[in-house]
């Protein structure tokens, strides 16, 4: 496998991938993050960093890139991230060895055999085929189809997630009835909700589900407009925005 790229955009990609923020912690929130083992795969037209664990799965596609030869690697990005610059870069894998090249310089590092959550990836990433704008709703797995579509502008949604985040405990509630989704979180004596307008292309079926990460640098990633969010009730949730996919389970306890 051999990509050319900015290094500092590859940077970005990555650092969103690992969905650091807060999470919930029982009645309270703390940062933390998705593993920081990630998977890389280059195609001719677009490079797609995944990442995941038994309740997530993040997908980006970054299509600012030459690739010379189609491939995949995984990596510590802890690691890989040390040694990106901001400038252009050639990234190649070979033999389990990885180079990164710019300039006069040149760093190897070792990549991982295989993904702890390979599976997952495996499982979930059809559902990045889906075309968006036309489905009314979304196969996740052969048993799995999340029937409720909700199309929000970015924007909005990512300000009433900051709002609803100061509330402290980090687990938001999505519902919807009637073209108009409710994002609210709750602890103790504070609540916070706020409603949404839905756009043209969200499905009039009515659901109601929680569930903590801290979404917005992913939301934000994608650059459109809107966000096309499905979900069920007490079902996973699949944000998607752009070339940004994230599929986050339930928290049926909250």
């Amino acid at each position: 496998m051999k990509i050319l790229m900015n290094g500092k955009r590859l940077k970005n990609d990555i650092n969103v991938s690992l969905v650091k923020g807060k999470y919930n912690r029982g009645l309270t929130s703390e940062n933390s993050s998705l593993g920081s083992e990630i998977r890389i795969t280059a195609t001719r037209e677009k490079l797609i960093i995944e990442n995941g664990d038994m309740s997530t799965y993040i997908r980006i596609e970054n299509y600012h890139m030459e690739c010379e030869t189609t491939g995949r690697f995984c990596v510590n990005a802890d690691t890989l991230l040390k040694y990106l610059p901001d400038e252009e870069c050639s990234i190649v894998s070979i033999d389990g060895i990885i180079k990164v090249s710019y300039g006069n310089s040149i760093a190897e590092l070792p990549s991982l055999e295989r993904h702890q959550y390979a599976h997952v990836m495996e499982r979930f990433s059809t559902i990045c085929e889906t075309d968006h704008e036309e489905s009314d709703c979304l196969k996740v797995t052969e048993k799995l189809t999340l029937n409720t579509k909700v199309a929000v502008h970015t924007n909005v949604l990512v300000d009433s997630f900051k709002t609803a985040e100061k509330v402290g405990t980090s687990v938001y509630t999505l519902g919807y009835e009637g073209q108009v989704l409710t994002v609210s979180s709750h602890r103790g004596s504070q609540n916070f909700s706020t409603r949404i307008n839905a756009i043209e292309g969200s499905t009039t079926e009515p659901s109601i589900g929680s569930f903590s990460l801290p979404m917005v640098k992913a939301i934000l990633h994608g650059e459109d407009e809107w966000t096309y969010i499905y979900y069920d009730d007490d079902m996973p949730f699949v944000f998607v925005n752009g070339g940004v996919t994230i599929l986050r389970a339930p928290r049926l306890e909250a």
